[in-house]
């Protein structure tokens, strides 16, 4: 048995999510790190529309049969995965123009 007290499993007074219900997001050090979003948010790259509609397209098949097929969801997953390290290891050696 732990030494640690169990914790309380009240609701929060609040419609918010348990996890945000008491946190201030005021307070250091989650000031910091909204803060530290934010600028990564505004220096992020939008991604191209192309782009961005190939990925919905292949999100929403995936999405409708994760439940039907979980294995062919995950071997999608992992492929994606290895297109993004190629397209990684090509962005950091500053060849993504068919070098």
């Amino acid at each position: 048995m732990s030494s640690w007290p169990e914790p309380a499993r009240t609701a929060p007074a609040c419609d918010r999510p348990p996890y945000e219900a008491d946190v201030d997001l005021t307070v250091p050090p989650l000031a910091d790190w909204s803060a530290h979003l934010s600028v990564v948010r505004d220096k992020a790259v939008p991604l191209p529309e192309l782009l961005t509609a190939v990925l919905v397209a292949m999100a929403e098949p995936l999405n409708a049969n994760v439940a039907d097929a979980l294995l062919a969801a995950l071997r999608a997953a992992g492929v994606l995965d290895e297109v993004r390290l190629y397209a990684a290891s090509r962005a950091r050696s500053g060849c993504l123009a068919g070098c």
